[in-house]
């Protein structure tokens, strides 16, 4: 690439500074994943060897340095899933244009290399369509497609962005308008981790971050109590791991023989964790815990196979609000469903005596007592206890756009209605608004692409997108200029609470009432609260509010819901009320709270998250 005016300060030992060159290139690709992978198959080769792709949350491979895949094939490897069949079939795992590669290269593999494969590849599994392959075969597949980028000049850098920003290349000295045509009327200016500098003519969000988004870590972990003793302390972290993250079922040290573990999540992965416990690893007692109803939710693909096609999606493109789309999307996706295998499983394994399903439960508190794990459980069916010697947390990941830096600092330049946690994206390019030449993969694209954004199917359909734009962006600048739009409010507000509640009313409260009668029943003067503060702690919101004025608890009434708040203070002369009827995010209600200091005027809501992600804002 080329050498652009604009410079960077980096820090160096003895507090000297250098200038940071950026360099200029036509291209970055934020993520080595399968989304990256699915943009590289579709652009010419030279625009491919310009081309600079940032590793990000792929991280470094086994062998370190830079790596496509990393993280997703080191969770394949930790937890013996390579035999797996995926969720899929061969022309939907497929990253290149020709959908049938993946089947032919399977074909080729065999031919010539008998030991490529450690199980059978491919099944059919679903009737009516191809066969599906092993997560194995998938792996192989894509990484042999990243073999071949790179062979061609492709740039794989062990970095993630720490910070983005549009510039206008009027303002780089000693670039013209032959270098940055028609079509890049600004330009993007990214610094890496690694201290290097990029100005971009257009860039791709395919990150885990924003494709996926991050891991899932349950509100009962923050709250964990380890008995006293150093040592203690300490065994209580390697007595709990995670799926996404750190748990190593390849380990020849992990002995799991007359152990109880509690495995915390209703997916496949849950489901699989069982199965390897008791029959590879000898676990004496294997509790499963799952919010959901893991037992009636099958389904042999990721989404409804009605979504595969172009009927659901026509339907969906022709909602006319967001809330409309985020209501059909959020029904058919993170429902926690088992494939017809993952089912079959699981019915074996309740026919062990060794292991014990508890649906429509949560975890409400863990304790590390003498080396062991006490758990309390709480769910439809009443309260429970357990112990156990490992917690397993295989919770998935939960997204939120605005947690990612690089949407935050697109969000600065500039800003985008949201839907809950989703932005509203040009539906044709994927483009950020305002900033046409930045597009976004997976479920940033959520509202754009529907349920399948973030799995292989909405990877491939919005690599089709956003290569055309990459392509001819001078078209797609005018698009993107005509298909803005505004929305009312009202069009951007949707209830998340739990998919399975979704279609039933709001649930009755004796406290939103008598909140409402003394609002209206009172003479006094009424003043909206103002002067209160908030802070985010882990899994905690602590909002603080502070009267001038001395108060009595029973003039004291909090409202809490799910996602909602309420807070009305009468004091001598006037009446106080606070009203959040959308918070950022949905709470724990049981383990919320408040707490009034009479003399010092203050009230104090304490909120419990559901995750330890976390709140941009108080209100959604």
């Amino acid at each position: 690439g080329e050498r652009s005016g604009i410079s960077a300060m980096t820090g160096e030992e003895g507090g000297k500074e250098e200038e940071m060159v950026a360099e200029s290139v036509p291209l970055v690709i934020v993520g080595a994943g399968e989304a990256a992978l699915h943009v590289l198959e579709r652009l010419p080769d030279r625009l491919l060897k310009k081309t600079v792709v940032l590793a990000g949350a792929e991280g470094q491979g086994r062998r370190g340095g830079p790596c496509f895949l990393a993280r997703s094939s080191d969770k394949l490897v930790r937890l013996r899933m390579e035999a797996q069949v995926a969720r899929k079939t061969t022309r939907m795992a497929c990253s290149s244009q020709d959908s049938t590669k993946l089947e032919k290269w399977i074909a080729s593999k065999r031919t010539d290399d008998a030991g490529a494969f450690a199980v059978e590849p491919l099944t059919r599994s679903v009737k009516n369509f191809v066969a599906c392959p092993t997560l194995e075969a998938v792996r192989k597949f894509l990484e042999s497609r990243a073999k071949r980028f790179m062979k061609k000049g492709l740039r794989l850098i062990a970095g993630r962005p720490t910070s983005l920003e549009v510039v206008n290349p009027t303002a780089v000295e000693g670039e013209g308008g032959e270098a940055h045509p028609e079509g890049h009327a600004q330009l993007v200016r990214m610094k890496v981790s690694d201290g290097s500098v990029f100005l971009a003519r257009q860039v791709v969000l395919a990150d885990a971050g924003t494709c996926l988004g991050e891991v899932t870590v349950p509100a009962f972990v923050g709250q964990i109590t380890p008995s006293s003793g150093e040592e203690e302390n300490q065994d209580w972290l390697g007595a709990i791991a995670y799926a996404e993250i750190d748990l190593d079922l390849s380990e020849e040290s992990l002995d799991c023989s007359g152990k109880a573990i509690c495995i915390v999540g209703g997916g496949m992965t849950s489901v699989h964790l069982a199965s390897h416990a008791i029959k590879t690893l000898g676990a004496e007692r294997v509790y499963l815990v799952t919010q959901g109803r893991a037992h009636q939710r099958v389904e042999p693909f990721d989404v409804d196979a009605g979504w595969l096609g172009r009927r659901h999606m026509k339907e969906f493109c022709e909602l006319s609000t967001p809330r409309e789309k985020m209501r059909q999307y959020r029904r058919n996706v993170d429902r926690g469903t088992l494939s017809p295998d993952a089912k079959n499983e699981l019915d074996n394994l309740l026919q062990e005596p060794t292991f014990a399903l508890f649906t429509e439960t949560s975890v409400s508190s863990a304790a590390w007592r003498e080396k062991r794990w006490s758990i309390d459980l709480e769910g439809s069916q009443g309260r429970d206890a357990i112990s156990c010697d490992y917690i397993w947390v295989a919770c998935g990941t939960s997204f939120d756009a605005m947690s990612d830096p690089v949407i935050q600092d697109l969000e600065n330049c500039s800003s985008a209605n949201f839907c809950g946690p989703y932005p509203l994206l040009c539906s044709d390019s994927l483009s950020w608004p305002g900033v046409p030449n930045v597009m976004c993969m997976g479920a940033t694209a959520a509202l754009a692409l529907g349920p399948t954004a973030q799995y292989s199917v909405g990877f491939r359909a919005a690599a089709d997108k956003i290569a055309k734009a990459l392509l001819d962006p001078v078209k797609f600048l005018s698009i993107t200029k005509k298909t803005e739009k505004n929305f009312a409010p009202e069009d951007l507000l949707y209830d998340e609470g739990s998919p399975d509640e979704w279609d039933v009313g709001p649930k009755p409260t004796l406290q939103l009432p008598e909140i409402q009668k003394r609002l209206s029943a009172t003479k006094k003067e009424k003043l909206g609260i103002e002067n209160y503060t908030w802070s985010d702690d882990d899994f905690e919101i602590d909002i603080y509010i502070k009267l001038n004025d001395t108060i009595a608890k029973k003039d004291v009434v909090v409202a809490l819901r799910e996602q909602s708040l309420e807070v009305l203070v009468e004091t001598q002369k006037k009446c106080y009320y606070l009203h959040i009827d959308k918070l950022y995010k949905p709470i724990q209600l049981k383990k919320s709270s408040h707490r009034i200091y009479e003399k010092k005027g203050k009230v104090v809501v304490h909120l419990v998250k559901r995750d330890n992600h976390e709140w941009m804002f108080l209100k959604g």
